[in-house]
């Protein structure tokens, strides 16, 4: 006699999302300095030029894998990474309007206009201004 394995949902477990269902977070996972980290070092070390993330995760002596992945997701949401092509990384304009200001206020406009670059922070920013 063969005995069959019935398969049951256990009753409130939740069921795990799939990629299709919108596991990605909109928002960035981290803060805005920190997003910094990567395309600074491309800038340093890669002349600014389009990477890998593992040559960016060289640069900063790091796994290319997980947290740092991460971190390039909270990168491009602010928009200081962009993906020119498919597997690579390269920092934009606004990284350089940061880090190496031409006026004053250069540093504050950049940071500001990375915060409105940013899915739901820039919503709920443009909610409670007016």
């Amino acid at each position: 006699m063969v005995m069959k394995k019935e398969t049951t949902i256990a009753k409130g477990k939740p069921r795990k999302r799939t990629a299709a269902e919108g596991s990605r977070a909109k928002f960035p996972r981290h803060s805005v300095v920190k997003a910094l980290r990567i395309p600074k070092a491309i800038i340093e070390q890669g002349a600014g030029k389009a990477c890998t993330p593992a040559q960016a995760a060289a640069f900063l002596g790091v796994g290319s894998a997980g947290a740092f992945s991460v971190e390039i997701g909270s990168a491009v949401k602010y928009g200081f990474l962009e993906r020119p092509q498919t597997g690579q990384i390269q920092p934009t304009a606004l990284v350089k309007k940061i880090l190496k200001p031409q006026s004053p206020n250069d540093t504050i406009d950049g940071y500001r206009e990375a915060i409105l670059n940013a899915p739901d922070i820039s919503a709920v920013y443009k909610h409670y201004r007016g």
